[in-house]
């Protein structure tokens, strides 16, 4: 089995694992999840009118960005973005107060494979430690013996936990019967030792008076 790892991206910090076929380090840039928001925010950035008007050829100019809908708005437009019952909650930033940092979406997509665009992940490779979709399962993971549905692996993974955190349990009940044990033997040590002084300390003063006389 090939040990996990893998890097966190330095814009929406998900963690991405290493894939099997990514041993260059350049090539994990290929691993990186698709920020639909950022991407077409910089090949729109002529783009200034409101994107919702545009399809009522109107053009009026836009001052906010929704990351949720990954579209400009205008004044008036955003108003009622933010009314809409299905809208309301979305994420609208000022365009002129945007940075780098906010064009992240807040469901990044990682539903999709990495290898094979559109596919959607369904599937768990326990040898690898990485989600593929059916198509991996066929073919890169096809002499893998542990490839699971997504849900499977869950509930292995969530059963190896309760087992793994009950078995952790008994470890420490045993240090703790353990501890107990050190502490009375610490104990009676120490007991004896003091019996130990009391009569040395009694004989060396016999010892001493016998030495006088």
């Amino acid at each position: 089995m090939e040990s996990s790892f893998g890097f966190h991206c330095p814009i929406c910090h998900v963690y991405i694992p290493k894939t099997r076929d990514a041993n260059n380090p350049e090539d994990w840039t290929k691993c990186f999840p698709e920020n639909c928001v950022l991407e077409k925010y910089v090949h729109s950035s002529d783009q200034r009118f409101c994107e919702a008007c545009l399809r009522e050829s109107e053009e009026e100019d836009a001052t906010h960005l929704c990351l949720n809908c990954n579209e400009k708005l205008c004044r008036n437009c955003t108003k009622y973005h933010n009314r809409g019952q299905s809208t309301h909650n979305h994420q609208v930033a000022f365009l002129s107060e945007i940075t780098c940092g906010d064009l992240v979406p807040n469901q990044m997509n990682r539903e999709f494979c990495v290898h094979h665009p559109g596919g959607h992940i369904t599937l768990f490779c326990q040898d690898h430690e990485e989600p593929c979709c059916p198509i991996c399962g066929s073919t890169l993971h096809r002499k893998c013996k542990r490839v699971e549905s997504i849900e499977q692996a869950s509930m292995s993974t969530r059963k190896q936990f309760e087992e793994e955190s009950f078995e952790l349990l008994l470890h420490v009940e045993d240090l703790h019967i353990f501890q107990n044990k050190l502490l009375d033997a610490k104990s009676d040590q120490e007991k004896l030792l003091h019996i130990w002084k009391i009569e040395w300390t009694r004989y060396l003063q016999k010892l001493k008076k016998q030495l006088t006389k």
